[in-house]
């Protein structure tokens, strides 16, 4: 099936995580896609099948660049079960497709990747500049994904959805791994918008990486700046939350969030409350919190039958090539159409049970003692993740001792503040990825 890189990620919308604390319904942010390019899709396409290879090599006996092995037994937090080369993407392509004001310095050769997190086996994706390494090896950015959904086709890994969420940094020079958030956690689909697992996810990235010395042909420093937006913001901050007790050895020269979501609780009840701003961020989070923390049923019919299915093979956006699916027109915005009596009343008077409790408590990473800075930067147009909301994570984060670099960003709207796809125009791109280099210069 011949794909256009610029259907990817470059969808004409791209969404929040989830809504914070915030009374604005979801619904999608609007913003440019590229036009469709016949040359550059005959390119693309060419580049991505020619690139790829098979599975059967060792790690041992993997000539530099090749890289690909498998070893599906390993079970020590942040051990490589298998990696993959599926194509490379070269640097005249990928600009064809950058919006102004966004940097390609080189082009990317891209890996699958499975390893091993705290009982669960992580899918995702790695890209390495094209270029020789600098002296000391690449720096390694951990970045996690903003929502495409929580069904297995909905994985960046699957596709070209994945360069988007890396490309902040894997197109400046930077290795860049991309976790899967949907890919891990109970089947059939994954756990959605829980701090430990999430946050564990991408330690055990960076564990990874270290496994990886020598496979590309190409140094690789040890030490990491985790990143990301939106869904992938709330995955940064809860790895900074989890760094100091479950990954210290690992060199964290930072945690950058753009537009983190949080205050789940306070969320809902409005949402209960109100009668409105359901949504599907709602919907999967409390579908996935139910099968994980073994809550009970969430939904009402026809909602109880029909939505597993729909997490399963429907997407926000689909990892193959970013195309925009049909999940988010699933669920109408009352909420009382679709949940239960008993979901409606908890949230209505803030009567939650010790079970969704423990997820509401889990959903919110609070770092303390972390020694690593930590930033946040915040667009003061965002709708999705409201600048009210960010502003009262911010304080509880500093009420709590922990010292964060807030950037607010002017007339910035959730897609075009910084560290979305580099089709996207984005008013902090460049402070972003200066406050990541200047990590790597101390």
């Amino acid at each position: 099936m011949r794909t256009s890189l610029g259907t990817l990620l470059f969808a004409s919308v791209l969404a929040a995580g989830c809504s914070s604390s915030s009374s604005s319904s979801p619904g999608a942010a609007d913003a440019g896609a590229p036009g469709d390019d016949a040359a550059a899709e005959d390119a693309a396409e060419d580049a991505a099948e020619d690139a790829t290879v098979g599975t059967d090599a060792t790690h041992e006996g993997t000539d530099a660049g090749d890289a690909s092995f498998t070893d599906s037994t390993c079970t020590e937090n942040g051990c490589v079960r298998e990696l993959t080369k599926i194509a490379t993407w070269g640097s005249d392509l990928l600009l064809a497709f950058a919006a102004p004001g966004q940097t390609v310095d080189n082009g990317i050769d891209v890996y699958a990747i499975r390893y091993w997190s705290d009982g669960d086996e992580v899918t995702g994706s790695v890209y390495v500049p094209d270029t020789d390494a600098p002296g000391g090896g690449f720096p390694v950015v951990v970045m996690s994904q903003f929502t495409s959904g929580i069904g297995e086709p909905c994985a960046p890994s699957k596709g070209q959805l994945g360069i988007g969420v890396a490309s902040a940094t894997a197109l400046r020079g930077m290795l860049t791994l991309v976790p899967d958030a949907a890919s891990y956690g109970p089947p059939p689909v994954g756990l959605y918008l829980s701090g430990p697992t999430a946050g564990r996810a991408a330690l055990d990235g960076a564990r990874a990486i270290q496994n990886l010395d020598g496979a590309f042909g190409k140094g690789i420093r040890h030490s990491f700046v985790f990143g990301g937006l939106s869904q992938g913001a709330h995955s940064t901050m809860a790895a900074a939350a989890q760094y100091p007790t479950y990954a210290s050895e690992l060199d964290a020269r930072g945690f950058v969030a753009v537009a983190p979501p949080a205050n789940f609780r306070a969320g809902d009840n409005y949402v209960m409350s109100a009668g409105a701003g359901f949504g599907f961020y709602l919907a999967m989070r409390l579908y996935t919190w139910s099968q994980y923390y073994q809550l009970g049923p969430v939904f009402r019919e026809p909602y109880a039958s029909d939505a597993p299915g729909w997490f399963e093979t429907d997407c926000e956006y689909f990892g193959v090539d970013g195309a925009p699916g049909t999940l988010p027109s699933r669920f109408p915005s009352d909420p009382a159409e679709i949940v239960s009596d008993e979901i409606l009343a908890m949230g209505q008077d803030d009567s939650w049970s010790a079970g969704w409790l423990t997820a509401y408590e889990d959903a919110q990473p609070l770092p303390h003692d972390l020694g690593v800075p930590l930033a946040i930067f915040q667009g003061t147009n965002d709708v999705f993740v409201p600048k009210a909301g960010t502003d009262a994570y911010v304080e509880q984060l500093r009420s709590g001792g922990a010292e964060v670099d807030y950037h607010i960003v002017e007339q910035a709207t959730h897609a075009s503040t910084a560290l979305s796809p580099f089709n996207f125009e984005q008013l902090a791109s460049d402070d972003v990825f200066a406050w990541i280099q200047a990590r790597f210069a101390e």
